[in-house]
């Protein structure tokens, strides 16, 4: 703070970030995340191969165009273990406009294995993101840090642990002479 003066610092900063202490611009606010199964219920628990709707509710103060919603899931002990934007996935949302309204981001099947998992969601401006590898935070329109959090179980086997249950095919062949033949397959 030397050479800037306490008074002036706070209005420069609610210039920029519209209140002391906020960092993201808010013209879209994420109001709150849901995690929600295929029939719509809110729900903590899900089971490897279901469906997981995240919900991410927002309200918008103006017009928003072109906005990049995303979303980080971490593990129990915080590790980043999947992170996606509609950007990414070629989901354009031309403009958000000023009300309310929700952002389904849809797992199906959900693949992670069984632990629980939080969710980071942000909004942010797409012509900002296009020009830059790392977000600054007045790039964001907002961002919620453990957004909502859910558990997802194994009924399949239970003891098996790791990240993700990735669908597997096996195949089995055994050679008899030069000779290929396919013995068992499995999905």
């Amino acid at each position: 703070m030397v050479g800037h003066p306490q008074g002036t610092m706070q209005q420069d900063m609610v210039r920029q970030f519209g209140q002391i202490g906020q960092k993201y611009s808010q013209e879209i606010t994420i109001v709150q995340v849901l995690s929600l199964g295929r029939d719509s219920r809110v729900r903590s628990v899900f089971h490897t191969g279901e469906q997981l709707i995240m919900r991410v509710h927002y309200r918008a103060i103006v017009d928003c165009h072109d906005p990049v919603v995303g979303v980080t899931i971490k593990n129990g002990w915080g590790d980043v273990i999947f992170t996606t934007t509609t950007f990414d996935e070629g989901f354009t949302i031309r403009c958000i406009p000023q009300g309310s309204g929700f952002i389904d981001v849809i797992l199906d099947p959900l693949l992670f294995d069984e632990q629980t998992y939080s969710v980071d969601v942000s909004v942010a401006k797409r012509e900002v993101l296009d020009a830059l590898l790392t977000i600054p935070p007045e790039a964001n329109y907002d961002r919620k840090e453990n957004a909502c959090r859910w558990k997802v179980t194994n009924k399949i086997r239970p003891s098996v642990r790791g990240v993700i249950r990735h669908p597997v095919r096996w195949q089995h062949v055994v050679n008899q002479s030069d000779e290929s033949v396919e013995t068992q397959i499995r999905t």
